[in-house]
């Protein structure tokens, strides 16, 4: 049993070596590595399109929240309106709301990163466990980002709707 190091130029010696004792078993290792690589860009690339969606799903299901709550958020805009309150008041009252909630919902999926990322270091790849400190500030901030411009996008009609024709029932 041994092994050694063959350029890729060379690959034709073991053609040669192969039919001159063909009982000899050789294994290239570079092929190995290849299909290796090969398997984890697929679970990548498998991971990243569940990531896609389960996001896509988040964006669809505040969405209903906000089409659930649409007639009771109307009149409470209405109502606001009615009292003196200008549309930036309630566009900024729904920006906080909007932001916050995708702070925070940044915030666990990147606790749950973490937590995942180093089970699997330390368990499974027996690596020590890394914190990404960059991701701390990074999910917050994209989830709040993004929460942010669907819930206002979601919203919209909302914030534009007449106080008078709301408050009468006719809108």
């Amino acid at each position: 049993m041994t092994s050694f190091f063959l350029p890729q130029e060379e690959k034709r010696f073991l053609n040669r070596l192969l039919s001159e004792f063909p009982t000899i078993t050789v294994i290239e290792i570079d092929a190995i590595v290849e299909q290796v690589q090969s398997i984890v860009d697929r679970v990548t690339q498998a991971v990243e399109l569940v990531l896609a969606l389960v996001v896509a799903s988040g964006c669809l299901v505040l969405i209903a929240s906000i089409q659930a709550s649409r007639d009771a958020r109307m009149r409470e805009h209405a109502l606001v309106r009615t009292l003196g309150g200008a549309r930036s008041l309630i566009r900024g009252s729904l920006a906080a709301e909007f932001a916050v909630l995708g702070a925070f919902s940044g915030l666990v999926a990147v606790v749950g990163a973490e937590v995942t990322v180093a089970l699997l270091q330390s368990q499974v790849f027996e690596l020590p466990a890394n914190a990404h400190p960059w991701l701390w500030l990074l999910g917050p901030l994209a989830g709040a980002g993004l929460i942010l411009a669907v819930g206002m996008a979601g919203t919209r009609r909302l914030v534009s709707s007449p106080p008078m024709l709301v408050l009468r029932g006719t809108q």
